[in-house]
């Protein structure tokens, strides 16, 4: 069957290859008349490679974005989306990324369930991992769907397993906590334990702590998230963790914990590469997640006894772990409150 003109044609490429049909279109010519092709793909039957170009004639989609490596999807789509959402949910979509090594120089047209399956068996060492892998690949392949660059979602197909068994979330003992204090000086990040364990804070809260928003006079941070009453809350500094926030503390950069160039740190990359190395070196009688410090915390501030034995009252704890309360959230941290939430936290 002849082809109308303008329409592309199909070819026939010579030796012995696995998709020997390619299919292309003519763009321009040259000088000489002869013309200038651009290739719409290759494939194992003919009958595959003129569906291809039926395709493109109808639908005349961008050649060039069928040819966008994984990478190049993943920036396309990043540069407009990362203005749209919080820097703790960009942290988790670019560690899923990193994940992706294996396809980042593949064309997305060509990634199949196989090589996505690939990444997530031998790159994902957790669960979780694998859970933010799987909504990072969904994500890319609703844009590349939309953008008309693949038909087909393969990321549906891919399996992650189940959760392992979460361990009970038994708060620190007194003994863990003297053990940790003990090794303040001699195990990398073990600090950030501490200020976890004498604020109430969640990992995310903690790495999201801006050095403008840290008052050592007062003594006190602003910060929080998750809850409409835990963002931008009063986070009081307890007199023991003070002078670990002031080591941690570099008004060149922008956030309280970073890493070693300056640069934030996202929940994985401080759960596998400094909550778990300290951990494994303590080799603690429990096993305790980073959320156990926040469990930790709860149970200190209800078991402080004030001066004349009296115990700290619930507000106030509400206060400290941004737990919702009545108050009105405009009159919640009065500079008496704020004293208040110091006090309280001396008292652990």
């Amino acid at each position: 069957m002849r082809l109308p003109n303008g329409y592309g044609g199909v070819s026939k490429l010579s030796g012995n290859r696995r998709r020997p049909y390619v299919a292309r279109i003519t763009v321009s010519y040259r000088d000489t008349g002869t013309p200038i092709y651009k290739t719409l793909g290759y494939f194992a039957k003919k009958e595959e490679a003129l569906q291809e170009l039926v395709k493109y004639n109808q639908t005349k989609y961008n050649v060039d974005q069928k040819k966008l490596t994984f990478a190049e999807i993943y920036k396309d789509w990043s540069d407009s989306h990362y203005k749209e959402i919080s820097q703790s949910a960009i942290n988790g979509y670019k560690m899923a990324y990193k994940k992706c090594t294996k396809i980042h120089n593949i064309r997305f047209a060509d990634i199949r369930t196989v090589h996505l399956q690939r990444v997530i068996d031998e790159d994902c060492e957790t669960y979780s991992i694998r859970k933010s892998v799987r909504v990072l690949l969904n994500v890319l392949y609703k844009y590349a769907m939309k953008n008309d660059i693949v038909e087909k979602q393969y990321s549906k197909y891919i399996s992650i397993g189940k959760p392992v068994k979460v361990y009970e979330k038994i708060p620190f003992s007194d003994e863990e906590i003297e053990e940790i204090w003990n090794n303040k000086d001699t195990i990398n990040g073990i600090d950030t334990v501490l200020i976890l364990i004498y604020t109430g804070m969640r990992i995310n809260e903690l790495l999201q702590i801006e050095n403008a928003k840290i008052n050592f006079e007062e003594r006190y941070m602003i910060g929080g998230e998750k809850t409409e009453a835990g963002r931008d809350r009063v986070i009081p500094i307890s007199t023991k963790i003070l002078p670990l926030i002031k080591a941690r503390y570099n008004p060149d950069n922008k956030y309280l914990i970073v890493d070693d160039q300056g640069k934030p740190i996202s929940y994985y990359a401080y759960k596998r590469y400094i909550w778990e190395p300290v951990m494994e070196e303590l080799k603690l009688p429990n096993p305790h997640t980073p959320h156990t410090t926040r469990h930790t915390t709860v149970t200190m501030l209800s078991n402080a006894r004030g001066e004349n034995g009296e115990p700290i009252d619930t507000l106030t704890i509400k206060y400290i772990l941004g737990h919702k309360t009545d108050t009105d959230i405009t009159e919640r941290y009065t500079h008496r409150r704020i004293e208040q939430l110091v006090a309280a936290i001396d008292l652990i």
